[in-house]
């Protein structure tokens, strides 16, 4: 068996008897949603990056904590999310001022699918993920991107589920209110 077919709670088997070397495939597995959460959070590539270091050394270090009663990746999503949050204070970053778009597109406007690639789209999506709120940025990308359930949410952040379920509504709200501005505006732009 490869080392790689290995299930995260046999990785974390052999790490916690000391066979340190599996926590890269640990590393290699989640990688990409830690520095995506980070980056969420903390906005900037380099601290994202930071951030993303920061809790894999800190999962690391307290592997031993890992009890196994939520997944893996809950455990360690929660790790990041402090993480992150500890880093955005003590760096105190200034909010982004964005310009503020007019216009919103009516129903009867043009779908934005037949305007965009989907490379495109993902685009504004993350443009529009960026202007929300840190915790609304971190739960958009645990609950779409990553898939957890509003139970899964409530372990990494701490919110009640119905808190949970309100911030995702509103957070949604936003984004579709923002992207239809631009989208508009691009539209308009275009014509």
């Amino acid at each position: 068996m490869s080392e790689t077919s290995y299930t995260e709670e046999e990785l974390i088997t052999f790490i916690k008897k000391g066979e340190s070397a599996y926590f890269r495939h640990l590393v290699d597995r989640h990688k990409s949603y830690v520095y995506t959460l980070a980056l969420r959070v903390v906005c900037s590539h380099e601290d994202a990056q930071e951030v993303a270091q920061d809790s894999f050394i800190k999962a690391y270090n307290n592997i031993s904590s890992f009890k196994g009663d939520a997944k893996f990746s809950t455990w360690l999503y929660r790790i990041v999310f402090n993480t992150a949050i500890s880093k955005k204070r003590k760096k105190r970053l200034p909010e982004t001022d964005i310009e503020k778009a007019s216009g919103v597109l009516d129903a009867d406007g043009m779908n934005s699918s037949e305007l965009l690639s989907q490379k495109e789209r993902r685009a504004w999506i993350n443009k529009a993920i960026e202007r929300l709120p840190e915790d609304d940025a971190f739960l958009i990308t645990l609950y779409y991107f990553q898939e957890l359930t509003l139970e899964e949410i409530e372990k990494v952040t701490g919110f009640a589920p119905n808190n949970v379920k309100v911030k995702i509504f509103r957070a949604r709200k936003k984004l579709a209110e923002w992207l239809g501005k631009c989208l508009q505006e691009e539209i308009t732009s275009l014509t």
